[in-house]
């Protein structure tokens, strides 16, 4: 399995406005389906990555109750 993908989604990290923000932020991308996050202020929880957080959207969104009346992804 590429770690750079997960469920057919890839992932990139990114600056969201300027170098100067101190923000971080990462982008997980399938198709024309993007789902962002990032940290502008404070920390995340102990054990954390952004991509935690992808990855868990990333369930949610490909839930088979949340699917149900989708008839193709992409």
């Amino acid at each position: 399995m590429n770690t750079d993908s997960y469920r057919g989604f890839t992932f990139d990290t990114f600056h969201p406005s300027s170098e100067t923000s101190g923000k971080e932020a990462m982008r997980a991308t399938r198709g024309r389906i993007s789902l962002y996050v990032e940290v502008s202020e404070g920390e995340l929880p102990t054990g954390w990555r952004l991509r935690d957080l992808l990855e868990y959207e990333i369930n949610r969104l490909v839930e088979p109750t949340t699917l149900r009346h989708v008839d193709h992804l992409n």
